[in-house]
C-alpha cells in the first residue's frame, strides 16, 4: 500500500484547510528537496567552501530560516537549495541574473542578501568575520582587516549604491613610552 501525503489528509481531517495545503505542498517538493540536499551536503563534505561559494553566485541557498513560533509547520531549520536552472540565466546576462538576486545596480541595492553570504564562506574558511546590522541602515560586514559596507558612489550622487571596502585598524595599537627613573632618562 502507498502512502501519500493525500492519504494522510484524507484519514486526519483535523488539520485546518491551510495547514493541509502547506503539507501537501511540502510532500509534492519533498523528493527534489531531499536530492538537492544530498547533493549540497555531499558537496559541503568534499569541499566546504563550495557551497557558500555558489550561495554567492546563486546557484545555492545555504541559511538558517528561524521558522515561525506561531507556526507548528514552520520550524527552525537550515534551508538547503539548488538552483541549476540558474546556470543559464548567469550565463546569457549575468547584469540582469545579478541584479534581479540582489539588487546590483539599481537603487534597491542594500547588500542584505549578499553581504551574509560573504559571511558564510568566509565562516566555512574559519575566517573571522562579523556582520553588523545597524537598525534603519544597511548591513556591514567587517572582517579581519577590511570593512564592506553598502554606500552611494560619492563621486556620482545619480549612480545606485555600490558595495565598498576599506581597511580597518583595530582600537587599539601598541606604544612604547620612555619614563625617567631617578632623573636618568636613558636614551
Amino acid at each position: 500500500m502507498r502512502l501519500s501525503a493525500g492519504y494522510y489528509l484524507q484519514r486526519n481531517a483535523a488539520l485546518p484547510p491551510a495547514q493541509a495545503a502547506a503539507v501537501t505542498a511540502f510532500a509534492a517538493q519533498l523528493p527534489q528537496r531531499l536530492v538537492e540536499h544530498l547533493l549540497l551536503a555531499y558537496i559541503g563534505a568534499n569541499a566546504p567552501l563550495a557551497v557558500p561559494a555558489l550561495a554567492i553566485l546563486g546557484l545555492a541557498d545555504d541559511a538558517l530560516d528561524p521558522g515561525d513560533a506561531s507556526n507548528p509547520l514552520k520550524i527552525p531549520h537550515r534551508q538547503r537549495r539548488l538552483h541549476l536552472d540558474a546556470l543559464g540565466q548567469i550565463a546569457q546576462n549575468p547584469a540582469t541574473f545579478f541584479s534581479t538576486l540582489y539588487g546590483w545596480g539599481t537603487p534597491a541595492f542594500d547588500g542584505s542578501l549578499l553581504l551574509p553570504r560573504i559571511q558564510n564562506i568566509l565562516d566555512a574558511a574559519d575566517l573571522p568575520s562579523t556582520l553588523l546590522r545597524p537598525l534603519g541602515q544597511p548591513p556591514v560586514l567587517e572582517a579581519l582587516l577590511l570593512r564592506l559596507s553598502v554606500q552611494p558612489d560619492p563621486g556620482d550622487p545619480a549612480a545606485p549604491p555600490g558595495l565598498w571596502m576599506r581597511t580597518r585598524r583595530p582600537a587599539t595599537a601598541d606604544f612604547t613610552q620612555s619614563t625617567p627613573l631617578g632623573g636618568v632618562c636613558p636614551e
